[in-house]
C-alpha cells in the first residue's frame, strides 16, 4: 500500500481521569462556605422567625447567596480538567490541558499524614515526568476511614517544579500510578 493511501493515525483515549488544578481551591471553598452561611441564615429566619431589627433585610440573604455562589461555580469550572492516556499509532501520550507527556513516564512520590481536628488525613502525592523533563504532580487526600495506601512511594524524586492537579475520586492516584506502570511495561 503506497503511504498516500495509508490511513492517518488516530487518537485513541485508553483512559480517562478527572483532575482539577490545585490553585484556587481555597478561595472557591470561601465563596461556597459564605453562599451556605447565607441560605442557613435564610433557613432559620424562615424556621424560628425574623428578628424584628433584621425583617427587612430578609430579602438580602438569597441575593448575597446568588452573589457568592456565582464566583465559587466560575472557579469550580475553571479549575477543572481532564487527564487523558492516549494512544497515536504506538505513540503513548499523557495530556493534561495543555501539558503533553510522552511515555516512558518516571513514578515517583510520598505519603504525608497531616492531622486535622486530631484525625490522621493522609496526602498522596504522585510525579510523573517524561524524558524531556517535562511532569505533572497529582495530589489525592484520603480521610481517616481509608487510611494510608499500602506500598506507596517513599520520595518524590527532585527535578524543576511541576503543575500540581488534585484528582477528584478517591483511589484515582493509585489507578494512575498503576496504569501508567502497566503502560510502561507494555511499551518497554
Amino acid at each position: 500500500m503506497p503511504y498516500r493511501d495509508a490511513e492517518p493515525a488516530v487518537d485513541e483515549v485508553v483512559d480517562s481521569y478527572d483532575v482539577s488544578v490545585s490553585k484556587g481551591a481555597e478561595v472557591m471553598a470561601l465563596f461556597g462556605a459564605l453562599s451556605g452561611c447565607c441560605l442557613v441564615a435564610l433557613a432559620v429566619s424562615v424556621v424560628v422567625g425574623t428578628p424584628p431589627g433584621m425583617a427587612p433585610w430578609v430579602w438580602t440573604l438569597p441575593c448575597a447567596a446568588g452573589v457568592l455562589a456565582v464566583p465559587a461555580i466560575a472557579l469550580f469550572r475553571h479549575r477543572r480538567r481532564k487527564l487523558l492516556i492516549v494512544r497515536t499509532g504506538r505513540r503513548l501520550r499523557l495530556v493534561v490541558g495543555s501539558m503533553e507527556l510522552q511515555f516512558p513516564l518516571q513514578l515517583s512520590g510520598d505519603q504525608l499524614v497531616r492531622h486535622t481536628h486530631g484525625l490522621p488525613m493522609h496526602h498522596l502525592h504522585l510525579k510523573l515526568v517524561d524524558a524531556d523533563g517535562r511532569g505533572i504532580l497529582l495530589t489525592e487526600v484520603r480521610g481517616a476511614a481509608h487510611g494510608a495506601e499500602d506500598e506507596w512511594f517513599t520520595a518524590v524524586a527532585p527535578s524543576r517544579p511541576v503543575p500540581s492537579f488534585g484528582v477528584s475520586g478517591l483511589g484515582d492516584a493509585v489507578k494512575v500510578r498503576d496504569r501508567v506502570i502497566a503502560l510502561n511495561a507494555e511499551n518497554g
